[in-house]
């Protein structure tokens, strides 16, 4: 490399820094040639990181967090300007309450939802950006709460509602997303819908 050459290349790269009126750090980003190509990082009035990115080119490419406080709310990862990989979402201990997977910008695999205290409370299967396959929810001892089939981003098939003892309540038919009547009453819970007869 020559010495102009090398000069081009040390000018070309420049990190921006932005401060507030009494000199703390806001904002620091890198860019190449004016253009954003490394991290962004940004801080809130008390210095508390607030986000943390990565580009290449111009195009967000590697982690990608925010922080409230200080803290984590969500992390996930970009690869040439699509999300790729897990997406974790925080509760503000620092809990995973969410989590969901891309490939090239669509949702792929199980979207899972937790309780506060990390229950799993539903999942989601999801396939090129659509729900397809069974949404299953599930009740605080851990009991199955409901079953839910989804074909092609729509409720298709039979939804079955659970008791928390794990017994059906009730189940629903859907068609193309629509319900095809009203809930009917399943086991014991059909029992107690009955009419009474003498």
């Amino acid at each position: 490399m020559t010495a102009d050459t090398q000069a081009q290349a040390q000018a070309a790269h420049e990190v921006i820094e932005t401060r507030d009126a009494e000199g703390r750090l806001l904002r620091r980003l890198s860019t190449v040639n004016g253009v954003p190509d490394g991290e962004l990082v940004e801080f809130d009035e008390d210095g508390n990181l607030r986000l943390s990115m990565s580009f290449r080119a111009g195009v967000l490419h590697g982690p990608f967090r925010i922080f409230q406080d200080g803290r984590p709310q969500a992390e996930m990862t970009y690869v040439d300007g699509l999300l790729d990989g897990e997406v974790r979402s925080f509760d503000p201990g620092g809990r995973v309450i969410a989590v969901s997977r891309f490939v090239a910008g669509r949702r792929n695999g199980p979207s899972e939802t937790f309780s506060p205290d990390g229950r799993l409370i539903r999942v989601e299967p999801y396939r090129d950006g659509r729900i397809e396959g069974e949404v299953l929810e599930y009740w605080d001892n851990g009991a199955l709460r409901q079953r839910t089939p989804w074909q092609g981003g729509l409720k298709q098939g039979e939804t079955l509602v659970f008791d928390e003892a794990g017994k059906p309540k009730e189940r629903i038919v859907f068609e193309a997303g629509i319900a095809k009547g009203p809930p009917e009453p399943l086991g014991d819970a059909r029992r107690r819908w009955l009419p009474f007869k003498r």
